[in-house]
């Protein structure tokens, strides 16, 4: 094998292509062509190299009339300009398969020579533009980049399949078996079809595959921005009749304003999404929520988080009140003690109506009283309470985090180390409670947790 790897080498080299050429070199692509055994041969091609598959296979590089060259679910025929009509990036795989009988009335009627050319838009379709765009926001680049198209057999996740009919619209590519092929590889006859985008910086990781952000277009038409009045590339456009666009920058903002009022929608179908900025009605909601990567780390982290929180919310559920916590914890109706349970949560207990430390009364306190218990703020301590003239709330925030209320006369109590059995010195209370479950102490809480 080594030694036919090496002449195989030795002819590319000698027709001019360079197989170990660094394929880093700008002025160069690296591309990869997977056979029947899924070995792949590198073949390195010079970027200024109008090369078609009828050369390649000419020169010897590709085989000839026995084998069928798929690419993008399409057979390339021998008049395909390999850079030019297929969009290749680098470390990119061709599949090259010996010809199968296929049934010609399951075959695309007039179909482009590759999916590159495909225009998912409706808008799109007829202009002069003779690539599709699309774009992602990829991960290892943290920014929104260009993506290619491709698609794969669906059970065995080979490119070696052939579609029986183009994807026409962005329905027909996010939605699984939409379109069928022929997969040469698993002899499936017919197999859906599974489209993906990838990353043109990052093509050769497989990592890198991204959903679509679809709503994020080439501004061909020169259409301003509705906020700024910008005329920006790219843009995105809501979904709602009159198609309204934002530019990239003005759709940030417009975002983080919503989040930091906390005026996102959270809908059963979308899920926690924003609509188009004039009100447009439900339509306009953003289907896909990873467009939202594009506020950046931190602040999708924020919106992720905001997300859980309102779901919780929403289906009857709470949010532990204990400062710097915040856990979601799904309750019955009928039960008024919550424990934020380690070790994911921060183990406080707390009545469910009033959010303060749980009491044995079934009276919750009053308003205002015992405020020094109450921690009703699932918000991290900022910079500006720390630097407050007056710091009684830090001394607050302090007491909310060290101590726990007696659950009969809810005086705040501090347990400097000893067992889980806790008495009063209240005057008057000296009630014994266990420091776990924050209720009366019981035989249960002497065989469970006496000592922790």
């Amino acid at each position: 094998m080594a030694f036919f790897s090496w002449l195989w080498q030795s002819l590319l080299y000698l027709l001019g292509y360079e197989v170990e050429r660094d394929a880093r070199d700008p002025s160069s692509i690296k591309i990869y062509l997977r056979t029947n055994n899924s070995s792949r041969i590198p073949l390195v091609i010079n970027k200024d190299d109008d090369l078609t598959i009828g050369d390649l296979k000419a020169r010897g590089i590709l085989p000839s009339s026995d084998h069928e060259i798929i690419f993008q679910g399409r057979v390339l025929s021998d008049d395909v300009v390999l850079l030019r009509d297929c969009d290749l990036g680098n470390q990119t795989v061709i599949d090259t398969v010996r010809k199968k009988n296929s049934d010609p009335k399951k075959s695309s009627q007039n179909a482009p020579k590759t999916l590159t050319t495909l225009q998912l838009n409706s808008e799109d379709r007829g202009s002069s533009r003779s690539n599709g765009i699309f774009f992602v926001y990829c991960k290892e680049c943290a920014s929104l980049k260009h993506a290619k198209l491709r698609v794969r057999c669906s059970n065995c996740e080979s490119g070696a399949i052939i579609l029986f009919s183009d994807p026409c619209s962005w329905d027909d590519v996010l939605h699984a078996a939409k379109i069928s092929g022929s997969c040469q590889s698993c002899d499936s006859s017919n197999v859906p079809a599974k489209f993906y985008f990838k990353c043109v910086e990052n093509f050769h990781k497989m990592e890198s595959i991204y959903p679509p952000l679809y709503l994020i277009k080439s501004n061909s038409r020169d259409v301003p921005c509705l906020s700024c009045g910008e005329v920006e590339n790219p843009v995105i456009v809501f979904e709602c009749i009159d198609r309204h666009v934002l530019c990239i920058g003005c759709f940030q903002l417009y975002s983080i304003s919503n989040l930091n009022e906390r005026s996102f929608l959270l809908d059963e179908e979308n899920g926690y999404s924003l609509g188009c900025p004039l009100k447009c009605g439900h339509d306009s909601l953003i289907k896909e929520t990873k467009h939202f990567h594009l506020l950046g780390n931190d602040q999708y982290e924020r919106y992720m988080r905001f997300a859980a929180e309102e779901f919780v919310l929403k289906n009857g559920g709470v949010l532990c009140p204990r400062p710097n916590c915040g856990m979601g914890i799904m309750v019955k109706p009928d039960i008024r003690k919550v424990t934020c349970n380690l070790p994911e949560g921060c183990g406080f207990s707390f009545c469910k109506n009033c959010l303060n430390g749980y009491h044995i009364s079934s009276e919750c306190p009053a308003v205002g009283e015992n405020d020094q218990m109450t921690c009703v703020t699932t918000l991290p301590i900022h910079d500006s309470d720390r630097a407050r003239w007056d710091n009684s709330q830090n001394t607050l925030m302090a007491i909310q985090n060290i101590t726990k209320p007696c659950p009969s006369c809810r005086t705040p109590t501090e347990r400097s180390g000893g067992c889980m059995h806790m008495i009063c010195t209240r005057a008057g209370c000296g009630f014994e409670w266990c420091w776990m479950c924050q209720d009366i102490w019981s035989r249960s809480c002497m065989g469970d947790h006496w000592f922790g």
